[in-house]
């Protein structure tokens, strides 16, 4: 906000969306929600911001640090994140893992996993201008590169005697260690994604499906663990290590359309 008052005061005709054209946005919802403190700047902004305003390589960090704290603020597990051990009274200590910056941006920023899973692919090259061309939904190759050495530095993605890329981990699911900001983060930007494949690609490449149903909630339990036990039937199915040709994603959404009633009198 600082920077766009200081630019109003040297150039009277200086406006966001001028100044969101410069950063190479569509429109200027995205940079006054940030501005705002309605939304989190997500990973395209956050890169554009840095490449604007130059950021050298350790202002770039901080700046991201920055943005990690604030995404953090609200978490209830912060204090626990950030002295590794639930402190609250009258509860037994949980011994909670330090969940590191490279960690977080892994899980919350959606492209880590897609790129993670090219590996598997018959004609992968570790060539970001490649991926980042193959890659859906515009993430450019100096992000890809970041998201390669993240990979790497976490131990999802190693290396080879000749250097090639691998999958050094098995399949992985988040714990309770993850922040809930993380994982929000992630289902958001995954649903976004979701929105633009509508229109993207054709009803032969992608399955839409949905219903609305009047439900017990007593049952949710029984339900959740029948979509738990369908995903990893589904993925051992289509899961292929040695003839992979396209990385996709699964999304299921099962959530609430209409408040609970209240109980009969």
């Amino acid at each position: 906000m600082n920077y766009a008052e200081e630019a109003r005061a040297k150039n009277p005709r200086w406006s966001y969306g001028s100044w969101a054209r410069s950063l190479g946005l569509k429109g200027t919802s995205s940079i006054t929600k940030v501005l705002n403190g309605e939304r989190d700047p997500g990973p395209q902004v956050s890169a554009r911001l840095i490449r604007y305003f130059q950021f050298s390589k350790n202002e770039a960090e901080h700046f991201k640090k920055l943005l990690l704290l604030q995404q953090l603020k609200n978490d209830p597990r912060l204090s626990s994140i950030l002295f590794g051990a639930n402190r609250d009274r009258g509860k037994a200590a949980v011994p909670i893992h330090m969940l590191s910056l490279e960690s977080y941006e892994v899980i919350s920023n959606w492209y880590h996993q897609a790129i993670r899973e090219m590996p598997r692919l018959q004609d992968f090259k570790e060539d970001p201008e490649r991926i980042s061309e193959q890659i859906q939904f515009g993430v450019s190759p100096e992000i890809v590169r970041e998201a390669i050495a993240r990979l790497l530095k976490v131990g999802l993605l190693s290396r080879r005697s000749d250097g090639h890329l691998v999958i050094s981990k098995p399949r992985y699911s988040t714990t309770n260690d993850v922040p809930s900001s993380a994982i929000r983060a992630h289902h958001a930007q995954m649903l976004d994604n979701a929105k633009q494949s509508l229109n993207l690609h054709t009803v032969h490449e992608r399955e839409f499906t949905g219903s609305s149903l009047a439900i017990r909630t007593e049952n949710l339990s029984k339900a959740k663990a029948i979509i738990a036990k369908f995903k990893k039937e589904f993925s051992e199915l289509l899961e292929d290590s040695q003839e992979a040709d396209a990385v996709y994603q699964i999304q299921i959404q099962f959530f609430p359309l209409a408040k609970k009633g209240a109980p009969p009198s």
